[in-house]
């Protein structure tokens, strides 16, 4: 045990602030509707029309996995609930194990 303590002293694993995550999540979602040709405003309707919902599911998947933001944080961010998050991830989770 004091073996395992000793080699984590020297290692320093720094998470990064909540407000840096968010300003770079932000950044991304502006980046991936620029490329989808979709408006940040529009995204953060809720709305389901044409091709924002692929791109909350993208986004969702970057928020949770890579950012380390809440599903409740994330949803706001959507203009959804943090149900219609958790399964958006779900069918992620869901067809990764099928194949």
């Amino acid at each position: 045990m004091k073996e395992v303590l000793k080699e984590g002293v020297g290692c320093r694993d720094v998470a990064m602030p909540e407000t840096e995550r968010m300003q770079q999540f932000n950044a991304a979602i502006g980046e991936v509707c620029d490329s989808a040709g979709a408006t940040v405003t529009f995204l953060r309707t809720g709305s389901r029309i044409g091709v924002l919902p692929a791109l909350r599911k993208q986004l969702a998947r970057k928020a949770v996995n890579e950012y380390g933001i809440s599903l409740a944080e994330t949803a706001r961010q959507f203009g959804v609930t943090a149900n219609a998050v958790s399964h958006m991830l779900k069918r992620q989770y869901r067809n990764a194990t099928q194949t």
